[in-house]
């Protein structure tokens, strides 16, 4: 029991006091997790990105799950988080029915060009999620996403902005007595019956990467 508690009074106590660092993304952070009690947005800035910043952005499927309603939800905040960086943000919507009315594909390279072009709008953008966990333990319940983003050129997919963040969110307590058992075991079944955390998280995740990048409103 002592080796199962342990280790979760030091995952509690470092979650109340972890300050989100800014860093930049490196090859070895390509190919590598972040610190799993980290909390830190990598991030590259291509120089291109300041001699041609985006005036408009399409933002695409998102991609790394399958469940397609979390899948439309990441591309939708996506959207309105870059609205409050970029001129103009073709949302997934307005995509979707263009697509459909245009008859194209965007995951096709000559389609997305045609799209851009027709469209006026020379930049996309696409989260993909690495991954998403929820852990149960009793007296303390944790939810975590992780996510990349990539904002290129549609017409050669240089990538002149990426992000990666992990977000995470617990609760519960430390089962100090008989008590605190059974506070702490309330207060995380309750955390964890929450449908809306993930959202949040989301939410949380999209907000930290996108202060990385550069306003060219």
């Amino acid at each position: 029991m002592t080796k199962t508690l342990l280790p979760l009074m030091l995952v509690i106590l470092l979650a109340g006091c972890m300050q989100t660092a800014y860093r930049p993304l490196t090859e070895r952070d390509d190919k590598s997790a972040q610190e799993p009690l980290a909390r830190e947005v990598l991030y590259h800035l291509d120089r291109d990105y300041y001699r041609d910043p985006p005036t408009c952005v399409f933002v695409l499927p998102t991609l790394g799950l399958e469940h397609p309603a979390l899948a439309r939800r990441i591309a939708d905040s996506l959207a309105q988080h870059l609205s409050g960086r970029v001129e103009r943000v073709v949302s997934p919507l307005t995509r979707q029915r263009i697509e459909r009315k245009r008859g194209i594909d965007l995951e096709n390279s000559g389609d997305r060009r045609r799209f851009a072009l027709e469209q006026r709008c020379p930049f996309q953008a696409r989260a993909v999620l690495g991954h998403a966990e929820d852990a149960y333990m009793l007296v303390w319940s944790e939810r975590q996403v992780g996510l990349r983003l990539e904002l290129a050129r549609a017409f050669d997919d240089k990538i002149l902005w990426r992000a990666a963040h992990t977000a995470r969110r617990g609760d519960g307590g430390l089962p100090l007595s008989p008590l605190s058992v059974v506070a702490s075991a309330a207060t995380a079944g309750a955390f964890h019956a929450d449908g809306e955390i993930m959202d949040s998280l989301i939410d949380d995740a999209l907000r930290r990467m996108l202060r990385t990048l550069p306003d060219s409103r």
